[in-house]
């Protein structure tokens, strides 16, 4: 009910975003980075009692993605080593990761269709390269209908219209979001010529640039604000399976490995309203056989089906002030109920989340972060706290 009325809320205004990627065909894009990041370049946690965690996690990424009209692309390649120091002493960890996910989209009239897969492998160790190092990995499969659509290129059209003080129609956003996406092909096509060329059909698409404007456009072109962050529209819902492999520990005298499979259900809702990117989603999920732990590559659920069941809410909520500055908010909601002949509710955990990123010329962009949690349970309650900031700079 509730992703129906933030749907309605999003589309009914007639918010020009929203139209440009819901009316036209679906913007095609293609972004890949090599990321050097302090995910969480520092994080301080606690609880009522006081500070208990301090954490620092420094990883170097490949992320590719790629979205046509029939099909969603993307691979990416982290990795990471973690320092914590918390009221056991200090620990020091590291890991790789490596994923591939394929989207196929299908329309038949107003319903659109989608099936995709995805794989993961992971393998790190608690001293980083030293032994034992345990390996996990996810095999898994979604099927349902919809499509929530990346509007990012439609989002950064609307920035340069608004830098102009233009007012475009959904055709001229949808046609600049065009533009936007193919710059990659332009370098391929046209090697060194390609900003000229680029920057032409930019040009003509805006409704015309002088020198002074093509400058003003290109900071909202390459500011990295636009690589992160939920700039979504469209709805779908669906079912997802994983087959997970965890506990694969390889040491010199033995090494073990466990199957688990999870399920869930799934619907997602986004759309814009007002200048806000607006999110919102719902799961349901449980392991119809766990007979491992997965550390490095996360299935869609947890807790065996004939113990418990976990449902997942939430919604996000974000604004871009400009092309270099964008704040948010968020709420998690997190019941989980057991089954069998002691059913009735077990926990639940509640997240708000508050967020400010800001780009710092075409390359870093910096973030700030802050978050408290509730947690009920049969034993009590607690309540955790986190502050963290994080520094990204994209290499390529």
């Amino acid at each position: 009910m509730w992703l129906a009325i933030l749907t309605s809320t999003a589309f009914a205004s007639g918010d020009v975003v929203a139209v440009a990627a819901r009316d036209f065909k679906v913007p095609s894009f293609t972004a890949h980075q090599v990321v050097f990041s302090g995910q969480d370049l520092l994080a301080i946690g606690g609880t009522q009692a006081g500070t208990e965690q301090i954490t620092m996690n420094l990883a170097l990424g490949w992320n590719y993605l790629a979205q046509t009209p029939d099909r969603t692309v993307s691979y990416s390649n982290d990795l990471s080593t973690i320092y914590t120091t918390d009221t056991a002493g200090q620990t020091h960890s590291g890991s790789e990761v490596v994923a591939a996910d394929y989207t196929r989209y299908q329309s038949n009239g107003d319903q659109t269709i989608f099936y995709g897969v995805g794989a993961a492998l992971g393998a790190g160790s608690e001293a980083f390269s030293v032994e034992p190092i345990n390996v996990d990995m996810r095999i898994g499969g979604q099927v349902g209908l919809g499509r929530v659509v990346d509007a990012r290129t439609i989002a950064q059209a609307a920035q340069m219209f608004k830098l102009l003080g233009r007012k475009p129609s959904a055709a001229k956003l949808h046609a600049v979001a065009e533009v936007i996406g193919q710059r990659i092909a332009y370098i391929n096509e046209h090697r060194y010529e390609a900003d000229i060329y680029f920057f032409k059909d930019l040009g003509e698409a805006l409704g015309g640039l002088t020198v002074n404007q093509v400058y003003r456009v290109q900071q909202v072109l390459d500011s990295p604000l636009y690589n992160i962050g939920s700039r979504h529209t469209g709805t779908e819902v669906g079912v997802a399976i994983d087959i997970g492999y965890g506990d694969m520990l390889m040491d010199v005298s033995s090494e073990t490995m466990g199957q688990s499979t999870f399920a869930k259900v799934f619907a997602t809702a986004a759309g814009t309203s007002g200048g806000a990117n607006l999110l919102a989603y719902a799961n349901m999920g449980c392991a119809l056989a766990e007979n491992a732990s997965q550390v490095y590559t996360e299935s869609v659920g947890s807790g065996g089906c004939d113990e418990f069941i976990t449902v997942h809410a939430g919604a996000r909520a974000s604004v871009d002030h400009n092309s270099s500055w964008n704040t948010g908010a968020g709420i998690d909601f997190s019941p989980t109920m057991k089954t069998g002949t002691e059913s009735g509710l077990y926990s639940v955990d509640v997240d708000l989340l508050f967020e400010g990123r800001m780009a710092v010329g075409s390359r870093v962009l910096w973030g700030t972060y802050a978050s408290t949690g509730y947690t009920s349970t049969e034993a009590g309650e607690s309540l955790e706290w986190l502050i963290s900031t994080d520094l990204t700079v994209f290499l390529l």
